[in-house]
């Protein structure tokens, strides 16, 4: 006589809207995590089928997107997190550096971050970028001297190709710089009693302060040094924890000089205060 098995039942009631409530939870987290999962894939998450559309709302009402194919977090979203730090997208690729959309939807939201004042363009040679409405591009004013000003000088050159004349360089370099004037560079010795307000006014909610990101509001390039030697002697002094990045490939090359080098070949990019964990 063959044994019986005994299959056990989904529980029903309370128990099964508490189960579905910690699947929706767990699921939940996975997404934040990796940006989309297949909406097709939810039953291997512990969401039974017949109670998906109920997940989709618990889903929803977290703050996630459902779409036909996608549980994800909003592109809108996904894109000013990747635009943290300075960063700047190529619109043509946006959809490289997010999950879970096409690239139709990606480009057309990128669009949507810009009209709505959250992002801005930048073009960097033939290259259309997008990124953070705080990246120093040049104002709409600005940008009009210089149209006007280039104008005039491709005018100019267009006289000295056709009769073979030259240019005077003192000529276009004050030209240029009417029409762009340098911008001033507040340049100070970042102390170790200034950086602790600073990493603490760039903090992400991981409560992490990237390094390029405080290098530039400290004045950038010109006191890079400055700034990881005071990094470092917090490091030293049990003040500060540094971490490396953890992505591979991820940094810029921008970003990455402006980054302490660490053991091994690492990239310290990351910085947080002791203090606070105490």
């Amino acid at each position: 006589m063959k044994k019986r098995v005994t299959v056990a039942r989904p529980p029903t009631g309370a128990d099964d809207s508490h189960s579905l409530n910690a699947a929706v939870a767990a699921l939940a987290k996975i997404v934040e995590r990796e940006g989309a999962v297949l909406k097709s894939e939810m039953g291997l998450h512990g969401v039974p089928r017949a109670l998906a559309p109920q997940a989709a709302k618990l889903l929803v009402a977290s703050g996630l997107e459902v779409t036909s194919k996608f549980v994800r977090v909003p592109i809108a979203r996904q894109i000013e997190t990747q635009l943290n730090g300075s960063r700047m997208l190529p619109l043509r690729s946006i959809d490289a550096h997010v999950q879970g959309s096409s690239k139709r939807d990606a480009i057309a939201m990128a669009r949507e971050l810009v009209a709505s004042g959250r992002a801005r363009f930048i073009v960097r040679s033939t290259e259309l970028l997008i990124a953070a409405v705080s990246a120093p591009g040049i104002d709409d004013a600005e940008l009009a001297r210089l149209e006007a000003t280039t104008a005039t000088i491709a005018a100019a050159l267009k006289l000295a190709r056709r009769n073979g004349a030259s240019l005077l360089r003192s000529d276009v370099e004050e030209a240029l710089r009417r029409a762009l004037p340098a911008a001033p560079i507040a340049r100070r010795r970042p102390l170790a009693g200034d950086l602790g307000p600073s990493i603490d006014a760039h903090r992400e909610a991981s409560g992490l302060t990237w390094v390029p990101k405080l290098v530039r509001a400290l004045g950038g390039a010109p006191v890079r040094d400055e700034v990881h030697a005071e990094l470092l002697r917090g490091a030293r002094a049990g003040k500060l924890e540094l971490r490396p990045e953890s992505g591979m490939g991820r940094l810029s090359a921008e970003d990455a000089a402006l980054c302490l080098a660490g053991p091994q070949g690492s990239t310290l990019s990351w910085v947080r205060r002791i203090e606070e964990r105490a």
